[in-house]
């Protein structure tokens, strides 16, 4: 008899005590446990049925409250309501199962062919034995077998119907599968011939991935433990050892049949999904080759061989299987779990042929989010190709630098001055006409010219860029203002010329140009009253004020006034000046003799204070496009994350770490770009505020997340491989490196065809289109600076709603191509502004080309990356002149771009040499 050590044990899938099954299994298992023959000493096949003896094996529990203490402490069942049960055909169960036949029996108990009358469709009953149904444990295990095979559901794994118990016999209905155990066919035709190998090997995969997908780790998978059905699919089957891998956590217990145990069980440590992949490598390994790795009589020996023994490789047992097969079957049988595969996903993706996406597909099932991560090839880059995308991209940052170079209006101006320069020089001059009142606050900022943009599109182009550093004033605005009182703003919490409104007394704001040339003041007077030290001015002042807008006060002429005041005032002033070849209407006015308002109306505004021009037909159009696709994508997508939370479909942890990251960032965006006043009160509020802002942002990507990717999942899964790489945490993996690299090569693309339009007027004279300048110019300090930068987190949400759209109109007309042009139709459309249809068009038309590459060929992750570096590289203006003093800020957002480039670049070569076998060597 094997020397077994004191440890409880369950014939598949039932625990009791040693004695208990020694009492059914005689002297070394001399008896057959399926027909009850005799069996010969070393015997592995019975003479009599067939079976295989590993089927008669015993599987191992040590459940120390279970071996202490064998005795039933309590009988759950009444012994007096208890009796036999004879099931001949026919026999009805509970008014719902008519007994067919039996289809086995032995240690194990009873399984038995029943027609499911409520449901109409054919069953197996699988019955306690008799003394199991007197143990409180027993029926508890029996219980958690049902509970954790209900929750997978998969055309791999035999699925478990209902628990039931009639007359004190307890059993379960579950799936019936026409067919035979792996361990009996094995032992009628030996091997498996190489492709059905191949194929089950398959099917064992999806299945076990299937099960750890719902947190359940089988811990006795074998050939007796997989039913090969009628059409030669493999079903896995019998969880009565399984366990939730939170509950394997605690570890402990010695579990599972000695011939298929990993070698961390046999030392009582917890089960994992690794251990699960040991046994598929031993099951493997048998298919292959029809024999085991090893033999052992004894659970010790068991033990050592598991432990200690290295297995002879399949092919020198005469196997022809494939050497990918080989590899895979070895590295299952590692005796480190690190050194096996970290998921069974990761193993089918490593068998020949494999392409578990397209199985899963056509199998009408979506994919989970970890097979979709396993799926597809290591991604890893040869250094040569590593080196042309890196190099590529270096090229396209200095063409971008080139490009702002020449086409953003600073740096087609003489260098402007510095914020701090300009603050100065505004409070020189308002110091000359009364206002040297001590400031509680002060903001600055920089902005372009209101209604330059239309101005310009009517100039020749060689006047609109050649003659801007003649232009007088120039069209890049300061703003400065102050009050002797905190800016308590509203959101976004930045200080803008009405925001907060001007209310206090000796406030005041003014604006100069570049070179700071004055062209606006408004003040709030201060009296007497307010201050008694102020003093009352005998006459205006006006001379320092058109000699700080460089204009001649001497030469002017009176004039009617056109324009309402932006301040307080009792009198109105205006004249008519020439300067520069322009005539210059200025407006002003004063209170008690005070002044309190300045304007110098530039050519590019109208005398009713309003910019000229306003938005074209085109991007009015585009606009509403946008907004109304935008709309429509977070109604319906409210519907359809509704529906996937209710049906469990939803990738909810990618949702939610993703979700996360954009509350973080945005968060601290809006934190950075704040302008802040020490009122603990209003402190508090702007981070209710700032808080709820990027809370909503972040909910309504979850929504539209969970809305969206299950559907992405199951019928184009292949653009989120690197994007479910990324989420489960393995972002050094080579192709997530791959992806990010490419992403950085389209976002530089794409920055440089939106930025080459601008540059195309003075290169070929090309009418319409308005001088180029940052989409962020909110530069009042470095934090706003990194808050806007931090800010573009937002392209992920960008490339999400394009793939919303792409979606939601595939949807509706059944063609993805239509969702495509829809797609890239929603990304290029605020683009148009009518200024020139034949460039905008033709640009146009590049931008929506790398988009679709960029999705269709590479993925999720390389689009959500190449929007971040379009705006990024956008957003600021990139110089070669770094005597600047802004310089440094386009710098540091091309350093930014250039990092991730290099960070993709490392992680993308993987294991390979930085510079080649040739040359590390």
């Amino acid at each position: 008899m094997p020397q077994f050590p004191n440890v409880s044990l369950a014939v598949a899938p039932f625990t009791l005590p040693a004695a208990c099954v020694w009492a059914i299994i005689p002297a070394h298992m001399t008896r057959c446990l399926n027909c009850s023959a005799g069996l010969s000493e070393g015997s592995r096949f019975c003479s009599s049925c067939g079976q295989p003896v590993d089927f008669q094996e015993p599987t191992l529990t040590s459940d120390s409250n279970v071996a202490a203490n064998p005795a039933p402490a309590k009988p759950r069942t009444n012994p007096s309501v208890f009796r036999p049960l004879n099931l001949s055909p026919g026999t009805v169960l509970a008014d719902r199962y008519r007994i067919l036949g039996l289809l086995g029996h032995g240690g194990m108990g009873m399984v038995y062919k029943a027609d499911d009358l409520k449901l109409g469709q054919v069953v197996a009953l699988k019955f306690l034995p008799p003394s199991f149904s007197q143990h409180v444990s027993r029926i508890e295990r029996f219980h958690a077998e049902v509970r954790l095979a209900r929750q997978i559901s998969h055309p791999n794994v035999c699925r478990v119907y209902d628990v039931s118990e009639i007359e004190g016999h307890h059993f379960l209905s579950m799936e019936y599968v026409d067919g035979e155990d792996l361990a009996a066919l094995l032992s009628r035709i030996g091997r498996l011939p190489k492709s059905k190998a191949l194929e089950i090997a398959h099917e064992l995969c999806a299945g076990l991935a299937a099960a750890h997908a719902k947190g359940v780790i089988h811990r006795d998978f074998k050939p007796a433990n997989v039913m090969i059905d009628g059409r030669g699919h493999a079903r896995i089957t019998d969880f009565g050892l399984a366990v939730e891998t939170q509950q394997s956590s605690s570890g402990g217990e010695i579990a599972g049949t000695p011939a298929y145990m990993a070698p961390e069980l046999f030392d009582g440590k917890p089960a994992a999904i690794q251990s699960d992949l040991y046994g598929l490598g031993l099951v493997l390994y048998e298919m292959h080759t029809g024999v085991r790795p090893w033999d052992a009589g004894s659970f010790e020996e068991w033990r050592r061989r598991h432990t200690e023994s290295l297995p002879p490789t399949p092919s020198s047992r005469g196997s022809d299987l494939d050497p990918a097969t080989e590899r895979l079957i070895l590295r299952c049988l590692e005796k480190n779990p690190a050194s096996r595969p970290s998921s069974a996903l990761q193993a089918v993706a490593a068998l020949p042929g494999s392409n578990p996406l397209a199985a899963a597909i056509a199998a009408g099932e979506t994919p989970s989010p970890e097979m979709v991560a396993a799926a597809g090839e290591e991604g890893s880059l040869s250094p040569a190709k590593a080196w042309s995308l890196l190099s590529a991209v270096v090229a396209g940052l200095l063409l971008v630098m080139f490009l702002s170079q020449r086409s953003f209006l600073p740096n087609l101006l003489p260098s402007p001055k510095s914020p701090d320069v300009l603050s100065e020089l505004a409070r020189q001059v308002a110091a000359k006409i009364g206002y040297s009142e001590p400031a509680s606050d002060r903001a600055f900022w920089f902005d372009v010219v209101s209604g330059y943009s239309a101005y310009s599109s009517k100039l020749p182009a060689s006047q609109r860029y050649r003659g801007l550093q003649d232009e007088f004033p120039y069209p890049f605005q300061f703003w400065y203002r102050q009050s002797p009182y905190p800016f308590r703003t509203n959101y976004p919490f930045q200080v803008t010329l009405e925001d907060p409104a001007p209310f206090f007394a000796g406030e005041w704001r003014a604006g100069t140009d570049s070179a700071g040339r004055l062209n606006y003041f408004a003040a709030i007077p201060v009296g007497p009253e307010t201050y008694p030290s102020a003093k009352v001015a005998v006459s205006p002042d006006w001379a320092s004020l058109f000699a700080a807008a460089e204009l001649d006060y001497g030469s002017s002429r009176p004039v009617s006034p056109r324009l309402l005041p932006d301040a307080p005032s009792d009198k109105t002033f205006a004249w008519e000046t020439e300067s520069h070849g322009k005539t210059f209407h200025v407006e002003g006015a004063t209170y008690r003799d005070k002044i309190v308002f300045f304007k110098v109306i530039l050519p590019w505004e109208r005398l009713d204070h309003t910019a000229l021009g306003s938005l074209s037909l085109a991007s009015r159009i585009s606009f509403g496009f946008f907004v109304f696709f935008v709309l429509a994508i977070l109604i319906v997508g409210y519907f359809f994350a509704r529906r996937n939370l209710k049906q469990g479909r939803g990738d909810l942890q990618g949702a939610v770490r993703v979700a996360a990251l954009i509350f973080f960032v945005f968060f601290v965006a809006q934190l950075l770009t704040a302008h802040y006043v020490g009122d603990p009160d209003w402190i508090f509020i702007a981070f209710i505020l700032c808080s709820g802002v990027a809370l909503t942002n972040a909910v309504q990507f979850g929504l539209l997340y969970v809305a969206l990717e299950p559907y992405i999942r199951r019928t184009w899964p292949e653009i989120l491989i690197s994007w479910n790489r990324l989420l489960a945490g393995t972002w050094n993996n080579p192709l997530v490196g791959r992806d990010v690299l490419l992403g950085v090569l389209f976002g530089t693309a794409m920055a440089f065809a939106s930025i080459i339009r601008f540059v195309l007027p003075n290169w070929f004279n090309v009418n319409g289109i308005v001088v180029g300048w940052p989409v962020s110019l909110n530069w009042s300090d470095p934090a706003t600076f990194f808050g806007n930068l931090a800010g573009n987190i937002l392209a992920i949400m960008y490339a999400i709603g394009s793939l919303a759209v792409v979606f939601l109109i595939s949807k509706l007309t059944h063609s993805r191509v239509v969702g495509l042009l829809f797609g890239a139709l929603f990304m290029t459309g605020p683009f148009f502004r009518g200024e020139n249809w034949p460039v905008e068009i033709a640009i146009a038309a590049v931008l929506a080309l790398l988009w679709l590459v960029c999705l269709t060929r590479v993925g999720l992750l390389s689009l959500c990356v190449a929007l971040f570096v379009s705006e990024v590289l956008k957003s600021g203006v990139a110089t070669f002149d770094f005597s600047r003093w802004y310089a440094w800020r386009g710098l540091t957002e091309i350093c930014l771009v250039a990092a991730i480039a290099v960070f993709g670049f490392k992680i993308a070569l993987g294991s390979k040499p930085l510079l080649g076998s040739a040359l590390d060597d």
